[in-house]
């Protein structure tokens, strides 16, 4: 939750920035690190999201196999 919420903080605080300027404060190292976290957190609570899905709604032999594939 504090990564989105600073997420969320730091888009709005960089709206109407420029391209560049955008670029120049996500290539800081505390931006890029934050980003990195967000982006592995995001990435993970999806495949847990994807894997409860398969679970309930999966059925047959393709089940396991879908585990797997999102894992």
């Amino acid at each position: 939750m504090p990564l989105t919420l600073w997420f969320v903080a730091s888009i709005i605080a960089h709206t109407g920035s420029d391209y560049s300027t955008s670029i120049a404060w996500l290539r800081t190292p505390f931006a890029t690190a934050l980003m990195i976290l967000l982006l592995l957190a995001l990435f993970h609570h999806t495949a847990l999201g994807l894997q409860v899905v398969i679970e309930d709604y999966v059925h047959s032999g393709v089940k396991f196999a879908a585990v797997i594939a999102v894992r």
